[in-house]
């Protein structure tokens, strides 16, 4: 049974209790899976010690679970914990993205300044990691973007972070590597230039919002096919082709 496994604290028993966990939440046994994830966290603290990369992993995905159970609380908990053992064992590899997952649990929940905050932050680490241009950068600077027009509406601290992602992804075809856009690629562009022009137009900047979408047109983004996952509404396409 599970207590026999947990007396067992193998090294690797961490792992295959988490990927059973996943499992088990995929098919709606959220209640088992969690018992899988709290002797996850048991071995992995008497393994490889609370303050471990190891054990802050396991308090990473307990909170994803208590999160799609809507235990918002113990979320918030089990990530902020994570983030403390990360701190202190100087690990920065897995810190942005914790911070990234915090600074979304706290949009959802409209505790909107400590959103943004941790958002930064979880910025400042990325940028320092990877540099400021980096693809894997989009994900913060759009929940950043977000959750400041959320916070203070539309303006430019919601602006620039956007433009930013804009910026990233069109880089590509801005200096000729994609000549005709493979098409999830160029759903994701034509996404983000739409949602910018929207927020320009938004904050008055009418000019810059036309200029947004002549780019999109003049880098062939209209050509690409959309794609069958695309996000991209029909709505957002339309206007592109205005």
């Amino acid at each position: 049974d599970l207590a026999r496994v947990v007396a067992t604290a193998h090294p690797c028993l961490p792992v295959g209790l988490l990927a059973s966990a996943e499992v088990l939440a995929a098919l709606g046994r959220p209640e088992e899976a969690l018992e899988r994830v709290q002797a996850s966290e048991t071995i992995a603290g008497r393994v490889h010690g609370l303050d471990s990369v190891p054990f802050a992993v396991t308090r990473v995905a307990r909170a994803g679970l208590d999160r799609s159970m809507g235990r918002v609380a113990e979320a918030v908990e089990a990530l902020d914990s994570a983030v403390s053992t990360l701190l202190r064992t100087g690990d920065e590899e897995h810190l942005g993205g914790v911070l990234l997952l915090l600074g979304e649990v706290h949009t959802e929940t409209g505790d909107l300044i400590r959103a943004v905050d941790t958002l930064q932050w979880a910025l400042g680490v990325e940028e320092e990691a990877l540099g400021t241009e980096s693809p894997q950068l989009l994900p913060i600077l759009k929940a950043l973007s977000h959750a400041s027009l959320l916070l203070s509406g539309p303006g430019s601290s919601c602006l620039v972070p956007l433009h930013r992602a804009a910026r990233i992804l069109t880089q590509p075809f801005r200096n000729g590597h994609c000549h005709g856009p493979t098409a999830p690629q160029a759903d994701e562009v034509r996404k983000v230039m739409v949602e910018l022009s929207e927020l320009q137009e938004d904050c008055g900047l009418k000019t810059e919002a036309m200029e947004t979408l002549q780019t999109a047109r003049r880098l062939g983004l209209l050509s690409a096919q959309p794609h069958p996952d695309a996000a991209c509404s029909e709505g957002d396409k339309s206007r592109l082709e205005q």
